[in-house]
């Protein structure tokens, strides 16, 4: 049977009590995560850290260089060091401009011993954290989070919460931060400008970059596809550059002038745009569709191996489809069994009931009858 779901996350199930930093100096710098759907389930935490620190202070962001424009696009955030190489030591540059801002306390919200130790070399005196890979006596204060199977089932977003309240901020109300990129979509590339004024823009997030076993097979995009282009719409397909050909497998047998594969053609403004843009999308679970929640898009996400109550939408404006498939969530990158079974039986005539009734009850611009493709195919 059909899971047809929201999010709801769970209140803080963590208590770790409350120590604030001793100081602030000019304020404090934080570690995000390095992939965007790590980094968008972080954004909670990062607005309530923004409420707790003082007034005069900053609010500053460590981030890989690829995911900076989504920091530069929060007004909340003050300075953005972008790091080359992310999974290597930070350069000289990085480690002179990391002091100069001059930060009292820094927290890190993912698990690197190295990062640790960078901070340490930028001398930022104070340094918080989960406990994680023999990092504990490195920070001033480390968090012992339990394993998950020993304790009620919290979402990811919560547990960034928890290290932000383990620092005295407040309890999130919800509210997600205001995004605003200092790039209209008028000055975008003609073609993405273009499909942010088309008042029926679906997004199809089809792509994965490191998991095949959490990918809906190419045929039921397409087939989706073709039932939105034929009602009236226009159809993007989002993803990496190195998911070209997956996009390209998508359009195959769509109408050109009314599918356009964009992988590799977007930056984060780009995204966020078409995101802002779009009267509804359909992805599977990735960073795209986080991004996607936060921009208040409305959604639909197509959830097989990985566990949805973990990593699931933080916003109430998407739906979660999948299956009660006993393997399921087996958080495998490539299915045990071969068979897919748990993305391979959610069809696309599935999703597309959805997707109808999603567009009933929005009023979402629509074509009620369908029209034939340029190319003769109904």
């Amino acid at each position: 049977p059909l899971i047809s779901q929201n999010i709801a996350l769970h209140k803080q199930p963590f208590d770790f009590g409350t120590v604030p930093p001793r100081f602030w100096r000019n304020g404090l710098i934080v570690r995000m995560p390095n992939h965007l759907g790590d980094a968008v389930m972080a954004l909670p935490a990062l607005m309530q850290l923004k409420k707790l620190i003082p007034e005069h202070c900053g609010l500053f962001v460590v981030t890989p260089k690829n995911l900076e424009q989504l920091y530069h696009a929060i007004p909340a955030v003050d300075e953005v060091v972008s790091l080359e190489k992310p999974h290597r030591f930070w350069t000289k540059t990085e480690l002179r401009q990391i002091k100069k801002l001059y930060a009292g306390a820094a927290l890190l919200f993912n698990h690197s011993l190295r990062d640790v130790i960078c901070f340490r070399m930028a001398k930022v005196p104070q340094l918080y954290g989960a406990a994680a890979r023999g990092r504990s006596l490195l920070l001033t204060r480390a968090i012992k989070f339990p394993a998950r199977e020993k304790t009620a089932p919290s979402h990811q977003c919560t547990r960034y919460l928890t290290l932000a309240y383990s620092l005295g901020a407040s309890e999130w109300d919800g509210t997600l931060p205001d995004i605003k990129p200092s790039v209209s979509s008028d000055d975008l590339p003609p073609a993405i400008s273009a499909l942010c004024r088309h008042p029926q823009l679906l997004l199809l997030a089809a792509c994965t970059a490191y998991s095949a076993a959490k990918r809906w097979p190419q045929e039921y995009f397409r087939a989706v596809a073709g039932y939105w282009i034929r009602h009236g719409g226009v159809v993007a397909i989002l993803g990496t550059g190195s998911e070209v050909e997956t996009g390209d497998a998508v359009r195959r047998g769509l109408p050109e002038e009314k599918c356009f594969n964009l992988c590799g053609k977007t930056d984060i403004y780009s995204l966020i745009h078409l995101f802002r843009s779009a009267a509804f999308s359909i992805a599977n679970d990735t960073g795209l569709m986080h991004l996607g929640a936060a921009l208040g898009t409305r959604g639909i996400v197509v959830v097989g191996p990985t566990d949805f109550t973990d990593t699931g939408p933080i916003t109430p404006d998407w739906k979660i489809l999948t299956l009660r498939a006993k393997c399921a969530p087996c958080l495998e990158r490539t299915c045990p069994s071969g068979n897919r079974y748990c993305m391979e039986k959610l069809t696309a005539f599935t999703v597309i009931r959805h997707l109808r009734a999603a567009v009933k009850k929005l009023n979402l611009p629509f074509r009620n009858k369908a029209c034939r493709y340029s190319n003769g195919i109904e």
